[in-house]
């Protein structure tokens, strides 16, 4: 089996976890063999929960990127209970009220 590179980042350091084991570093370049995993990151507060790819063609210079990113605190459990492919519930912005009064200020 050939040796392929992948990348996974985050703004801060974490374990990778490959299959549900450490493999890796965050920012850090990791050697796999060419197959399909399941990619996730120790802790929590990240989104998406996981990532499932394809490590196949790569390089050390063109390591396949895999993203995560900083999630609120809440999401990543409301992304997991709302179950697979919807999105966490997001809090609407209250509008301001209308003006009441009834009408227009004149001047004489």
């Amino acid at each position: 089996m050939a040796v392929e590179y992948l990348l996974v980042t985050f703004p801060g350091d974490r374990d990778v976890l490959v299959d549900g084991d450490r493999v890796g570093v965050t920012n850090h370049t990791i050697l796999l063999t060419s197959n399909e995993y399941v990619i996730s990151l120790s802790g929590a507060d990240y989104a998406p929960t996981s990532q499932d790819v394809v490590v196949a063609g790569t390089s050390i210079m063109r390591p396949l990127v895999v993203a995560f990113t900083p999630a609120a605190a809440g999401s990543v459990a409301a992304d997991r209970d709302a179950g697979a492919g919807s999105l966490p519930n997001v809090a609407r912005l209250s509008q301001p009220a209308a003006p009441t009064g009834g009408g227009k200020r004149g001047t004489s």
